[in-house]
């Protein structure tokens, strides 16, 4: 599954793990990965190193901890994040860059389906309320034109 990160943030990644490039299994746990050795694909575009001038540490059993620093993070879509280092097989982890009110919108998809919803017949105004039954997260809106034709829903975040 790949893992969402919020553009033009600092994060630290888990990557690994790194296995012996001979036998495929032993945990690579002393490679010394530097700023050069940490490669970014932005949205499939070229690689080119991380911004952030730290490198990777060795965690446990192959795994390395990874910074990435705002610069790195600033494109939203795919980011690829890649080792090659000599004695281990090369690594690579798949993230999705997103806005920072990806997570609000989310739950608010995640409330609309656990919530209340009332529609007003007469209006046909639909509005979804929180779990307190009381407070509106949404309110769709209908219009009409000149001749009582519906022709769209009009969204009011609340």
């Amino acid at each position: 599954m790949t893992q969402w990160l919020i553009k033009a943030a600092t994060a630290t990644v888990k990557l690994g793990p790194f296995v012996d490039s001979v036998d495929g299994v032993t945990a690579e746990t002393g490679l010394s990965i530097t700023q050069a050795d940490i490669r970014l694909s932005k949205n499939g575009g070229d690689y080119a190193q991380t911004n952030n001038a730290a490198g990777a540490t060795h965690d446990e059993s192959g795994y390395y901890d990874v910074p990435l620093n705002a610069t790195d993070t600033n494109t939203l879509g795919r980011l690829r994040v890649s080792v090659s280092k000599t004695g281990a097989l090369p690594v690579w982890q798949d993230f999705m860059v997103v806005t920072a009110d990806m997570g609000t919108e989310l739950h608010k998809c995640k409330a609309v389906l656990a919530n209340i919803v009332k529609q007003t017949i007469a209006t046909g105004v639909v509005v979804v309320y929180d779990d307190d039954g009381a407070t509106p997260l949404i309110t769709l809106t209908p219009s009409v034109d000149d001749t009582g034709t519906p022709t769209k829903n009009i969204v009011t975040p609340t």
